[in-house]
């Protein structure tokens, strides 16, 4: 039947099993099969339906899980998914051409995991997410098109993974975050234009990993980071933005990894930062550094050579520090050399 364009088998409530062989139907278009409640369905069913434009599947009670087995020529799909209380996971990854998906997550009490990466033309309404109780994993990857979120992720109290990442064109995320108490991973990497972001970090208790790379426009309260005990990676190149570091690092006692790259305006960093690497190499614009009192932090040998405009260097309290090289910009440092007292080796040529 290579030539069928529709199928409609509407509210056959008893129908469970059906060979349909779809992998045949080259130009098959329209598949309804709403309200079959005990229909069961193989994982790749749908895998080569690649002229397939429309697909209900209301009241689909028995569906568990919808997969990226629709074709990437798929436009819309109407399929409500009310009733289907026991789905769990949905993958529609990479679906270019999909403008239309009437969701209703509303009715998806039970779902964990949603990924809608690149599906660069989808639309989306202000509440869509609105009650997602169970969602623990969210990946909206290349939404070309979103440029603000309001209300979405307000009770997404289950919710570990959020993930934003190529969003070109957002400016603004008007979403509070406050409840998202269980949220454990954020990524929000080139996010190139997004300015304004209400992250309420105060309640992340349990966020151990902070990704907003690239977000060049991004601006931040002073202290943003106050409170995140758990957080054990931050990453944060190419805030070109970024003049000053205050006070935000001091209280993140389980940090394992930071990283500061490519930070071209940045010219003082007032934070204790602990045993945190710094990449200081890259911040070429750098006058004021503050590492009072970090007495166990480590430096490589190089740590400072690029440096050139740097003002201020502060290393009061550094029990550790053997080696101190020399800074070529540099005429007046105050060294408190009485309280160095491992000093082995101290190179003031060319100041």
């Amino acid at each position: 039947m290579t030539n069928l364009k529709n199928i409609r088998l509407n509210r056959c409530k008893n129908l469970k099993d059906m060979p349909l062989d779809l992998k045949t139907l080259s130009s098959f278009e329209y598949l309804d099969l709403q309200h079959c409640s005990k229909m069961k369905f193989d994982n790749d069913i749908f895998d080569a339906l690649l002229s397939l434009q429309e697909l209900y599947l209301d009241g689909c009670l028995d569906l568990k899980e919808v997969y990226k087995g629709f074709s990437n020529a798929l436009k819309a799909i109407y399929a409500t998914f009310e009733g289907i209380t026991n789905l769990k996971n949905v993958w529609l990854d990479k679906y270019k051409n999909l403008e239309y998906m009437s969701l209703d997550l509303k009715t998806l009490s039970s779902l964990e995991y949603l990924s809608l990466q690149h599906c660069t033309r989808m639309k989306f309404d202000d509440d869509v997410f609105d009650i997602l109780l169970s969602l623990q994993e969210l990946y909206l990857d290349g939404y070309m098109d979103l440029k603000e979120v309001y209300k979405e992720f307000r009770n997404f109290t289950s919710i570990q993974y959020l993930r934003f990442i190529n969003y070109k064109n957002l400016k603004a995320i008007h979403s509070s975050f406050e409840g998202m108490t269980n949220l454990k991973k954020i990524w929000f990497n080139r996010c190139e234009n997004l300015k304004d972001i209400l992250l309420d970090l105060k309640s992340l208790l349990l966020l151990d990993y902070l990704d907003l790379q690239h977000c060049a426009k991004m601006k931040f309260d002073d202290d943003a980071f106050d409170v995140l005990l758990s957080l054990q990676i931050l990453y944060l190149e190419d805030f070109l933005d970024l003049k000053e570091v205050h006070k935000e690092f001091s209280n993140i006692i389980s940090i394992q990894n930071l990283s500061f790259r490519n930070y071209k305006n940045l010219k003082a960093i007032y934070a204790k930062l602990g045993s945190m690497p710094l990449g200081l190499k890259t911040l070429s614009s750098l006058e004021y550094l503050n590492f009072q009192y970090c007495a166990k932090k480590k430096f490589v040998d190089d740590a400072f050579d690029t440096l050139l405009f740097l003002h201020e260097l502060h290393l009061n309290g550094f029990l550790d520090l053997k080696e101190l090289n020399g800074y070529k910009n540099e005429e007046d440092m105050p060294l408190d050399l009485k309280i160095l007292s491992s000093l082995e080796y101290l190179d003031l040529q060319h100041c």
